[in-house]
């Protein structure tokens, strides 16, 4: 059951255009305010296309839950998009033990 799951996920992302023909860029991490060292567990790289559509993909490498901040690249938050770029309202998915849950 869990690998339908993740199979259907995968299948949703890697079906976006900004994931197959996007522009990738690493996103630089950092910790959060309470200065926990979860943050150095966390690889952070986003994609984009002309139409301004935009994927951020974060990956925790660690057992434990992280936090931090993630630093989009100059190149997405300049982009003239035609409207402001949403700071939480792109589409997520968390997948852990429980499976895919919106964030």
């Amino acid at each position: 059951a869990a690998g339908v799951v993740y199979a259907r996920v995968l299948g949703s992302v890697l079906s976006r255009p900004e994931i197959r023909d996007g522009e990738w860029r690493q996103c630089a991490t950092g910790p959060p305010m309470d200065e926990s060292s979860s943050w150095e567990n966390i690889v952070a790289h986003c994609a984009w296309d002309a139409r301004g559509r935009a994927v951020l993909v974060l990956v925790n490498y660690s057992p434990a839950q992280a936090v931090g901040h993630v630093v989009l690249p100059n190149e997405l938050v300049a982009a003239p998009l035609g409207h402001p770029l949403p700071s939480c309202d792109w589409p997520a998915h968390r997948v852990g033990r429980e499976g895919p849950a919106p964030l």
